[in-house]
């Protein structure tokens, strides 16, 4: 079963950046190709977020190892990297200190900032929303069981996740980590497991981390 989606990741910069919002970051970056310091892990979801952004917009960031968040948000306030993911709750408590500013978003396709909350500013609207369709990152949680399977008890086992999906208590500590929570039929969730596989083996080509 494809299950809760990740949610949403702000993308972070500075104060004192000379960038406010997604299409001002992508022109800078443009005119200042491999200069702006991205702060990711050496491999992990960031860093493919980063490589989606580089390869749909044509821009070219600095990877700095940041591999965990505190670490990204520590040296965003700091003024050390230029770039860099953070929870969205962690993001408003840092720019309500003064001591970073939020981008944007980026979420999974199609979703909008108010899918989480409504009453945030507009520096929180995903990449989509400001106009930048290609600059989405689909993260879905799976419910995997081993190869060979009997059909109709993998078919048994996906409907007994909605049960998670239904549940209140559940739905609601999902929605407290800033997730989304959902639940896939088995057909859908084969749909959205082989595109995200897509995507991530098209990033890991082009950032040149491809497996041989």
């Amino acid at each position: 079963a494809a299950m809760q989606d990740n949610g949403f990741a702000a993308l972070c910069a500075p104060v004192n950046a000379p960038y406010d919002d997604f299409a001002q970051l992508i022109e800078y970056a443009k005119q200042h190709p491999g200069e702006l310091n991205a702060g990711q892990p050496n491999s992990g979801n960031n860093t493919f977020q980063f490589g989606l952004i580089e390869k749909e917009m044509g821009v070219d960031f600095n990877a700095v190892e940041a591999s965990s968040e505190s670490d990204r948000l520590t040296n965003l306030a700091g003024g050390f990297i230029d770039l860099g993911f953070a929870g969205i709750k962690n993001a408003q408590e840092y720019e309500k200190a003064g001591k970073l500013k939020v981008i944007a978003t980026m979420a999974a396709d199609g979703k909008v900032i108010a899918d989480f909350d409504a009453g945030l500013a507009d520096n929180y609207r995903t990449m989509q929303e400001q106009g930048f369709e290609k600059c989405y990152w689909n993260v879905a949680h799976y419910v995997y069981a081993p190869a060979g399977m009997d059909e109709a008890q993998v078919k048994k086992m996906n409907a007994a996740m909605k049960l998670l999906y239904e549940d209140k208590t559940c739905n609601e500590g999902i929605a407290e980590l800033g997730q989304i929570p959902e639940w896939h039929d088995l057909e859908e969730s084969v749909k959205i497991r082989d595109k995200e596989y897509e995507t991530e083996m098209q990033v890991a080509e082009f950032l040149g981390i491809l497996a041989k």
